[in-house]
């Protein structure tokens, strides 16, 4: 038998027409928004800020603040006519 394919439910898989995979560097602005919850994190992690009840408090009126300005800057962005008929302006 040839173990050189991998297997499937339908017998061996055969090989993709475009190749094998390319790993891509991921772009600037997709890595932007995830570096303060993983700064915060490795912060923790290394103990240079202790996780305190106070402190999950905080961080979580902080969302809860972003979020709620987030909403309305979102929400003023959409013409609610224009979302009900479909048509252009």
């Amino acid at each position: 038998m040839d173990t050189s394919a991998p297997l499937t439910r339908d017998g061996p898989a055969s090989p993709s027409p475009r190749g094998p995979p390319t790993c891509e560097p991921p772009s600037s602005s997709a890595c932007s928004p995830a570096s303060p919850p993983l700064l915060i994190v490795a912060l923790m992690c290394f103990n240079v800020i202790v996780p305190t009840p106070g402190l999950a408090l905080g961080l979580a009126g902080a969302l809860l603040i972003a979020d709620a300005l987030g909403w309305r800057a979102v929400a003023a962005m959409f013409d609610r006519e224009r979302l009900i008929t479909g048509t252009r302006s």
